[in-house]
């Protein structure tokens, strides 16, 4: 059962999660489940990374990190640990996403209430110390550097620049080393304000506990909290903006080449209707150009396809890895099996096979929190396992189809390379990209 409240309206929704919203505007989500010995403490912070600007970039990111560094009472991340520890638990989220930050404890379910009472310490009392933003910078300047390096990891952020351009998603969660370099303990005490207000909260909390049992605990720790003044800012989604320009080549000096084509979903994201049809469309497509370029001719050393999705739009992207003298044989085969891809009822039924198991490892209290927590934040609504394998078997044929043409065109696409290959091929590679 969900019931969403807000003052004295109670709305009753048939589902498997309690909801509650407090006067401050703060969500509140508890998944009993009777059989664990622990209980999952997760909040979730909307915004962040999104609502940077070009000034900022890396905040988000930075001031996560400081919040890791110790509260009043917790003045070290050595002494966060151990007070998670002490309860019987663990801490398991500090991270920053594109569109929120987090940070949520594990501990036994008895420790509920001290879980909680940490997890509002830790987060709405850091000490934001110059040392430690000292600290941080050198810190996240050795990231972003050696970063770079690594282009398994760099690629996706190479991605979203040539997709997203000067929208903050189109830049590095991490920052630059200028933008890192102007970080003040002003300007993260502003940001701080900004984006940690209640109304962007949902604390989600799952385990071997009674929700009655949780909302007196979340209350005495949480209402406090006051709602600024100021109307909340609402992030505006990223827009594909190439121009003319569909292909990208960044050289390296190595022997292989990254190569991710990519779709963008045009205004389609975690939140449309249409998601459940774009997963199954990458689980048909994927696997075929699995088996042409890894296992039929042997080109590509890695071949993968991942959904790069924010609330409100995306990139479907099929990537693979191969030698310089691979990349327009690799190219054209990519773009051949998703111009000419079939459809049929068993290709549907396997991809929705395929699908439905990336849901068999929900289980811990942790997991739910994480698919629980991340459906509130993206959508607004919480459903269950059943429901969400539901829609993934009601998808048709059709809409499958009518998807495919869509989205598989010239207009959506953006074709990145990155390694050892230049700029020269840009044009050669640009005529292959043909759909119709």
């Amino acid at each position: 059962m969900l019931l969403e409240t807000r003052g004295k309206e109670t709305q009753v929704v048939p589902e498997f999660v309690y909801k509650e919203r407090l006067p401050n505007g703060l969500r509140v989500l508890v998944h009993e489940m009777p059989w664990a010995q622990s209980v999952c403490v997760r909040l979730l912070v909307a915004g962040g990374h999104c609502d940077e600007d070009q000034s900022n970039i890396g905040m988000a990111h930075f001031l996560e990190e400081m919040i890791a560094r110790g509260s009043v009472r917790y003045p070290s991340y050595k002494a966060i640990n151990e007070k998670s520890v002490a309860l019987g638990g663990k801490v398991t989220k500090f991270s920053t996403g594109d569109e929120y930050m987090q940070y949520g404890f594990k501990v036994g379910s008895e420790n509920l209430p001290h879980a909680v009472s940490l997890l509002r310490e830790v987060v709405f009392n850091p000490l934001l110390r110059e040392g430690d933003i000292r600290g941080v910078k050198k810190q996240l300047n050795n990231e972003i550097n050696s970063e770079r390096d690594d282009l398994k990891k760099y690629r996706w952020k190479y991605l979203k620049r040539c997709a997203w351009g000067t929208h903050p998603l189109g830049y590095n969660r991490l920052g630059t080393n200028d933008s890192v370099a102007q970080i003040t303990r002003d300007s993260l005490l502003d940001f701080y304000g900004r984006q940690y207000r209640p109304d962007r909260l949902i604390l989600t909390i799952c385990g071997g506990i009674k929700q009655q049992e949780v909302l007196p605990s979340v209350k005495e720790s949480f209402q406090d909290l006051v709602l600024p003044d100021k109307p909340l800012q609402v992030a505006i989604a990223p827009v594909y903006t190439p121009g003319e320009q569909r292909v990208f080549v960044e050289t390296r000096d190595r022997e292989i080449v990254h190569i991710l084509l990519a779709f963008s979903t045009e205004g389609h994201g975690l939140r449309s209707p249409r998601e459940p049809i774009y997963s199954l469309l990458r689980n048909i497509a994927g696997p075929e150009i699995f088996y042409r370029l890894y296992d039929e001719s042997s080109i590509a050393y890695e071949v993968s396809a991942t959904d790069v999705y924010v609330t409100d739009n995306g990139l479907m992207t099929f990537n693979a890895t191969v030698a310089p003298g691979n990349v327009e044989r690799a190219v054209d085969e990519m773009v051949e099996i998703v111009r000419d891809l079939s459809i049929t009822e068993e290709s549907a039924a396997n991809a929705k096979t395929r699908r439905k198991t990336g849901f068999i490892d929900i289980e811990s209290t942790n997991s739910f929190a994480d698919f629980i927590g991340d459906q509130e934040l993206f959508t607004g609504q919480v459903k269950s396992l059943v429901t969400k394998r539901r829609e993934i078997d009601d998808v048709t044929i059709e809409q499958l189809a009518l998807c495919k043409q869509e989205l598989f065109s010239r207009s959506n696409v953006c074709l990145v390379l990155l390694g050892g290959v230049t700029d020269s091929i840009i044009e050669r590679l640009d005529s292959k990209l043909k759909f119709a």
